[in-house]
């Protein structure tokens, strides 16, 4: 595409659908880093929207997601696509937030608590009253851009795509446990743990694994057969 798509409600153009057009005109003009702070079910996923993931990463691009604000480890996508780096929401005490999603799709976990976000003006604010414009916000889609802000710092140290991600991740601080409350039997987790621009940019040389599916794998079984 030329331009961005409408995103007008009563177009025809469905979400997943509208973010690959987006990706798409992000590569065309020059992009090096992706922020994608929204995402939808598995049930509403799209192969289009998979396909504009792998030709950005195939580019050397890297995609930043948010997983979401509905307290759950369900999949939520494009959060759980292979190399996607998959973003939760932490507290000032640096604990997953109470509305933050979780579990082993997340990756790191960055600030998502009462942010300074961009405002319609024609919405009066309800919480930053200094000037229109400008309201706190709370959510993983506050928390992507952080991590997308940390990743275009060490891209701009000189690391290359691959190694500004594990560096990220190496580099994340451990997430402190949450104060369990009586209707919670575990603790969120993400993989990684908190970011810290300052322990990736110095991380020492190590070996680093990565899951190279976070999410489930299908595996097709006729029932009547013995093997998977």
């Amino acid at each position: 595409p030329v331009e961005p798509s409408s995103t007008e409600p009563n177009t025809a153009t469905s979400t997943p659908e509208a973010v690959a057009k987006g990706i798409l005109y992000a590569i065309k003009n020059g992009a090096q880093i992706i922020n994608i702070s929204m995402g939808w079910p598995q049930m509403a996923d799209s192969d289009l929207t998979r396909q504009a993931v792998r030709l950005a990463q195939s580019r050397g691009i890297i995609i930043v997601a948010s997983v979401g604000n509905d307290s759950t480890d369900s999949l939520v996508m494009p959060c759980s696509y292979e190399g996607v780096v998959c973003v939760a929401a932490h507290g000032p005490d640096g604990a997953i937030a109470e509305f933050s999603n979780f579990g082993p799709t997340v990756d790191v976990a960055a600030p998502g608590l009462n942010i300074l976000s961009s405002w319609p003006l024609k919405l009066q604010p309800k919480k930053y009253t200094d000037q229109k414009g400008w309201e706190f916000k709370s959510g993983t889609s506050m928390a992507a851009p952080f991590v997308t802000g940390v990743l275009a710092r060490l891209l701009n140290y000189g690391f290359s795509p691959d190694e500004a991600v594990a560096r990220l991740l190496v580099g994340a601080r451990p997430t402190r446990d949450s104060q369990l409350r009586s209707t919670e039997l575990f603790s969120k987790k993400v993989l990684a743990g908190n970011i810290d621009l300052a322990r990736s940019i110095n991380a020492k040389p190590q070996p680093f694994i990565k899951p190279l599916e976070k999410a489930p794998v299908r595996l097709p079984w006729a029932r009547s057969s013995h093997t998977i």
